[in-house]
């Protein structure tokens, strides 16, 4: 599969059927898409997925690798379980993710390091004097805004693996030209959601399948006023279950590669025990 990189976005062109009033429809490349991963009536039948692997993170101080999974349960609860320090029986987990409008946001700590963790926790002083406890307001805009990233990162990946948008975070997608580059061509479907989401699925016009996946977010600190390119490659395309899904992601941020996830297994329509998608108490 060619993929469009570098400086796909400096060319994207009307295509010569827009201009003609016949613009290809979103609906048509998003079949086509389906139809490259395995069939729309393997995507529709597509209940349950889960997978695992690894996930590479660029840090100033070097390159991490720790252990990832992913369940969904579609349409509307989605949850990520990865590695945030130690390793093996040791290992501390962080669980993000969402059940219908319920956060999911748990660290799982074995007892001994979740003691510890508490105990830092209640340590914790500003200028000398104990942390302010927030408000219940505060509190409630916290899960709010937490849910809203969990929600829209399940609407990319769900746009980008299976070329669908469901309720948990429904999208308004409508085609959006050609994109050119010395690699190829591929398709933009434009996608709108809640609030002021937005995002781009680029989608290869010669195999029909994903490429990218792009969006912007608001720049903090030192990049405060500006934008932030976001996007999401996809390759290591592998048949799983009747499908041919992804099993590399690769995030690069302002054109850099900072993360990698290796799905080294994917399971369409596992059972999934209910208390994956427990939601934060």
């Amino acid at each position: 599969m060619r993929k469009l990189s570098g400086v796909l976005t400096a060319m994207m062109v009307a295509s010569a059927a827009m201009v003609s009033g016949q613009a290809p429809d979103a609906k048509k490349v998003l079949a086509d898409m389906q139809a490259a991963l395995g069939g729309v009536d393997k995507v529709a039948a597509v209940q349950t997925l889960t997978a695992k692997g690894t996930i590479k993170r660029v840090t100033p101080r070097g390159t991490t690798e720790n252990e990832t999974e992913l369940s969904m349960a579609l349409p509307d609860k989605y949850v990520t379980r990865t590695v945030v320090a130690g390793t093996g029986s040791m290992a501390v987990f962080r669980n993000a993710g969402f059940n219908g409008d319920g956060l999911i946001n748990q660290t799982d700590a074995p007892p001994n390091l979740a003691q510890g963790m508490r105990a830092r926790l209640g340590s914790d002083r500003v200028g000398g004097a104990a942390a302010r406890e927030p408000s219940e307001e505060e509190r409630a805009a916290a899960v709010q805004r937490q849910l809203l990233v969990a929600k829209r990162d399940f609407a990319r990946l769900a746009l980008g693996l299976l070329g669908s948008t469901y309720q948990g975070f429904p999208l308004q997608l409508t085609y959006g030209g050609e994109a050119e580059s010395g690699d190829g061509v591929a398709h933009i479907i434009d996608a709108r959601g809640a609030g002021d989401f937005s995002a781009q699925l680029f989608v290869d016009a010669s195999s029909h399948l994903p490429l990218m996946v792009m969006w912007s977010t608001a720049g903090a600190g030192p990049n405060a006023g500006r934008l932030i390119e976001r996007r999401i490659y996809y390759s290591d395309f592998t048949p799983v279950d009747g499908l041919n899904l992804p099993h590399t992601f690769r995030l690069a941020v302002d054109g850099t590669t900072t993360q990698e996830t290796t799905f080294t297994e994917i399971h369409v329509n596992p059972n999934i025990d209910s208390k994956t998608f427990d939601i934060s108490k």
